[in-house]
């Protein structure tokens, strides 16, 4: 009479494997760089400010009453004249 041997499966290690090789995968494909339709034209965000009544350099964003302000950002006032890219 032969006798069967169970296989020894260690479920710990399988698991184990499993999370990594999951892990591993989604960084692979999270990293991977997306790439653009040729046909698809990107949008320019910038505009171009042609005229201003009042113009300001705000050196140190730091003007008491005036909000949230950003250091280095120009601060326009008045009518302005602008155009897209």
């Amino acid at each position: 009479m032969t006798t069967r041997k169970k296989a020894n499966i260690n479920w710990h290690r399988t698991i184990m494997l499993m999370v990594l090789c999951l892990f591993g995968l989604s960084v692979v494909f999270s990293a991977k760089p997306r790439r653009q339709r040729a046909g698809a034209k990107q949008e320019d965000p910038r505009v171009y400010l042609e005229h201003a009544d009042e113009l300001e350099y705000d050196v140190y964003g730091q003007r008491p009453g005036a909000g949230p302000r950003f250091p280095g950002a120009y601060t326009a006032q008045g009518r302005l004249c602008l155009r897209p890219r």
